[in-house]
């Protein structure tokens, strides 16, 4: 039986190069989201400037309280949309840094050395 000799090299390669797809699920699943909790940022903040501009009266006067609860409402509503992926503006902003993020990768493999050559 003949032995071959294996460059450690293209072992410690190998390795990096599992550890790198395993990083890169997650950074696709922390990019995503990343994503969601900006939609609901944005739609919260839409909510609130939707509310400013409904004049102030009714039948009770409001509080602080139901300031604040409004706010924790209008909060979980927009992370709730943002889950649902109803309005599409999380799934778009992930579309397009995802497209930026695999031109990244791609161009630093470009630039990275390739690697030693075995006999």
């Amino acid at each position: 039986m003949k032995l071959t000799q294996v460059d450690p090299s293209l072992l410690v390669a190998q390795n990096l190069k599992a550890d790198a797809k395993a990083t890169a699920k997650q950074d696709d699943a922390a990019l995503r989201q990343t994503c969601r909790e900006f939609e609901a940022i944005f739609v919260q903040s839409m909510f609130k400037a939707m509310r400013s501009t409904v004049p102030a009266g009714g039948l009770f006067q409001r509080g602080m309280a139901q300031d604040s609860f409004q706010d924790m409402m209008d909060l979980e509503v927009a992370k709730a949309s943002s889950e649902q992926g109803r309005l599409g503006i999380a799934e778009a902003l992930y579309r397009q840094l995802h497209r930026e993020v695999e031109a990244d990768d791609a161009a630093e493999l470009k630039d990275s050395p390739p690697p030693p050559a075995t006999d």
